[in-house]
């Protein structure tokens, strides 16, 4: 005949073959020929770090999962959306988004694949810690402010209410929780030194702003801010 069956074969294994026809007369034989048996597909990649459903997780992560058996390289999808897209490949074991915003939810799979095929892990998301707030007003370091001021600052992606520290100490006291961007402390001390922050909470251990200060005009002078 004009076939062999060898039977099963090694995966991603270099075989040579050559056929050589004979009769009475003598023999010739074809050309030396070779091909390489396909390489099975890796397996799935196990992710491991941010957890899933993890927060607070830090707005610099790094994504990381462990080596696939076979596997060339790797396809990071991570996004916002789900299911997310594509965001790099790698022949490595982690990547790094950069800098995410606070207070997201963030989604992310990882493709081993090589010539033989693909395998995909498992969907997993997390949620960045909160943003810290940006203080506005009163600036920091200014002086003859009210005596009743309003201090304010600029809402926080994800952020559920405000820790609002105030008082005339340099590591203010907490003074009031809120929902909203502003607090009233009431009336203040003429020619006192005031210090304020403010940590933006959500559902994990929240984020603070820097700390500012103000002073409040003496008894015989004007407001000025």
């Amino acid at each position: 005949g004009t076939t062999y069956s060898p039977g099963a074969l090694i995966a991603g294994t270099v075989y040579y073959w050559r056929v050589v026809a004979k009769n009475a007369g003598g023999s010739n034989s074809s050309a030396t020929w070779s091909f390489m048996t396909q390489v099975p597909p890796p397996a799935a990649p196990v992710l491991n770090s941010p957890a899933n459903g993890a927060v607070d997780v830090a707005q610099t992560p790094t994504l990381s999962w462990n080596a696939s058996s076979g596997a060339a390289s790797y396809a990071v999808y991570f996004g916002t959306s789900s299911p997310p897209p594509l965001a790099t490949s790698t022949t490595g074991t982690s990547y790094a988004p950069g800098a995410l915003a606070g207070g997201t939810v963030y989604y992310w799979q990882v493709v081993a694949t090589n010539p033989g095929g693909s395998n995909g892990s498992a969907d997993w998301s997390f949620t960045t810690q909160v943003a810290a707030p940006a203080l506005v007003s009163p600036a920091n370091g200014a002086i003859g402010v009210f005596l009743t001021p309003a201090l304010t600052w600029s809402a926080s992606t994800g952020a559920t209410s405000y820790d609002v520290y105030f008082g005339t100490q340099a590591a203010p006291p907490l003074a009031t929780n809120t929902a909203g961007t502003s607090y009233s402390p009431g009336t203040l001390s003429a020619g006192a030194l005031y210090f304020w922050k403010v940590v933006a909470k959500d559902s994990g251990s929240g984020s603070a702003s820097a700390t500012w200060s103000f002073t409040t005009p003496g008894a015989d002078r004007k407001s000025v801010v």
